[in-house]
């Protein structure tokens, strides 16, 4: 792996966590790692892992939110941490997991495509 790589990618993560307000045990649930591998991100954020390929889906919620919401972090945060009935679950509870991650991704996605 490409040493600039990881770093990018950690920028660009706790960039994204810090504009979705998620704190660090909520960061670590989102990219399926623990609080103390984040405390040891250059050895943590690889982008061909599992964790790095979350890391990105991550960064595209929050560019989806961004472009929907402005970057008004009180909204971001509402929308997170409410119901989505057309994602049927708190889209917070729903990135904790790979799945749910992409399923967020694809919604967010699709309401751009709509316009």
């Amino acid at each position: 792996m490409n040493p600039d790589s990881a770093k990018v990618l950690i920028k660009a993560t706790l960039n994204t966590a810090k504009a979705l307000g998620l704190n660090k045990r909520e960061l670590a649930t989102a990219i399926g790692m623990s609080v103390q591998q984040l405390d040891k991100p250059d050895s943590a954020f690889q982008p061909g892992t599992e964790a790095g390929q979350r890391c990105l889906l991550l960064i595209r919620v929050h560019e989806a939110l961004a472009s929907q919401l402005g970057h008004d972090q009180e909204q971001v945060g509402l929308w997170l941490r409410s119901h989505n009935s057309a994602i049927d679950e708190i889209p917070l509870v729903a990135i904790s997991t790979q799945e749910g991650l992409i399923k967020v991704v694809a919604y967010l996605e699709h309401l751009l495509e709509r316009g």
